[in-house]
């Protein structure tokens, strides 16, 4: 177990000596594993090929030269995984001097490497089975921003990738990568995708001997309206309309209810100021909801309650400091509430849109979300003739 760790604490540096030279394209697959024996099929459909998805292989078609490695991280994958024997047609070499299960080297430039185990990550729960992984894929993230490497990461084993694509999106987001956490655009949540659906064809540039993929999470709500006004393409429209949707959804299926529990919350303890209820609702947060906190918060939140979690152990139910802290979480909610309106109208229309809103949030606390996605998507159909409902996207935190 410890040779693994090692392993993974390494894997930057793997690649560091192993990529060759000029730009490569590393995809990581978790929970990859074909399950051929329970699909009773000899042929894995594209639409499930979870271990080399359509995307990447036409990224190889384009670019021939191009060198691609293919990380499938499952305990389940099969010697050899599925993908080998469907290249085994190109040359290989297999490779067993290593501290993978089995790497193979193909002819072509492909490369697959098997790692059989469980892993986790930033916002997964860890039941000391599985290797955590965030600490390598910040390193793997420096490493192809320094040498202009594509790094395409997915977890097809039904976990919410997408969390983990916004927890990075404060440091990529500054920087010029091709770094893509979610091949799916953020849209699914389950291990059953079609990836053959067009919209996960995120578009190509390429210049100065680099490959470049647009990342439409980059653009700002402002730019994305200003893009989708003046350019015709159909395809760049659906990726664009589905960012869009998806930062409606993380508003009301994510920001408002946290925000939602905190004010319950709050309104109980000044009813009933029980030591055991704080208890049990802070660990709650910490185990389901301390992460999404970290990732959509900002405002010094974690602080406040963090010292809110203190004054519990020392058995004080500070209610000034609950308030402060539903303060400073309807500050961030506004906050998210004027960017996603900013495209549609000047601030003072947007401030009193914003203001009749939360406002409807003490009158029904289950209005308001059905409220504002109301709101939003006829104005979108108003201003700008589209009509977001063409775009639908799995959510688990939906009401």
């Amino acid at each position: 177990m410890e040779r693994r760790k090692l392993l993974l604490h390494n894997f930057p540096s793997y690649y560091a000596t192993n990529c060759k030279d000029g730009q490569n394209l590393i995809f990581i697959s978790v929970g990859s594993a074909a399950n051929m024996e329970m699909k009773k099929e000899d042929t894995l459909h594209q639409k499930d090929m979870h271990q080399y998805p359509p995307y990447i292989q036409n990224i190889k078609q384009m670019f021939p030269m191009l060198p691609i490695h293919l990380i499938l991280i499952d305990p389940w994958l099969t010697t050899p995984s599925y993908i080998v024997k469907n290249l085994e047609k190109e040359d290989k070499r297999y490779d067993i001097d290593v501290e993978f299960d089995n790497i193979y080297h193909f002819e072509n430039s492909t490369n697959v490497y098997e790692f059989k185990d469980y892993v986790t990550y930033k916002g997964m729960s860890n039941d000391n089975k599985e290797f955590d992984i965030t600490n390598m894929l910040e390193e793997l993230n420096d490493f192809c921003i320094t040498n202009n490497h594509i790094l395409l990461f997915h977890d097809f084993s039904g976990r919410n990738t997408w969390k983990l694509a916004y927890y990075f999106d404060k440091k990529l987001n500054q920087c010029d990568s091709s770094i893509i956490y979610d091949i799916t655009l953020r849209m699914e949540g389950t291990c059953s995708i079609d990836l053959t659906n067009p919209t996960f064809s995120l578009p190509l540039f390429f210049d100065d001997e680099k490959i470049s993929i647009f990342n439409p999470y980059k653009l700002t709500n402002q730019d994305l309206f200003l893009m989708l006004n003046r350019d015709d393409n159909k395809h760049l429209k659906q990726i664009l309309i589905t960012v869009y949707k998806k930062r409606i959804s993380m508003l009301v299926d994510d920001l408002y209810p946290i925000y939602r529990r905190f004010k319950k919350h709050t309104i109980d303890m000044k009813k009933d100021s029980s030591i055991e209820l704080a208890s049990k609702f802070i660990d709650r947060v910490y185990n389901d909801e301390f992460y999404m906190i970290d990732m959509l918060f900002e405002k010094d939140i974690l602080n406040k309650i963090n010292c809110y979690k203190a004054s519990i152990g020392n058995e004080i139910i500070d209610i000034s400091l609950l308030e402060s802290i539903i303060d400073t979480m309807e500050d961030c909610l506004r906050e998210y509430l004027y960017n996603l309106l900013r495209p549609f109208d000047d601030d003072e229309i947007i401030k009193i849109r914003i203001a009749q809103l939360i406002e409807i949030i003490d009158e029904n606390i289950y209005k308001w979300p059905q409220e504002i996605r109301k709101m939003i998507e006829e104005d979108v159909i108003q201003k700008f003739g589209i009509d977001l409902s063409i775009v639908k996207i799995f959510d688990p935190y939906v009401n």
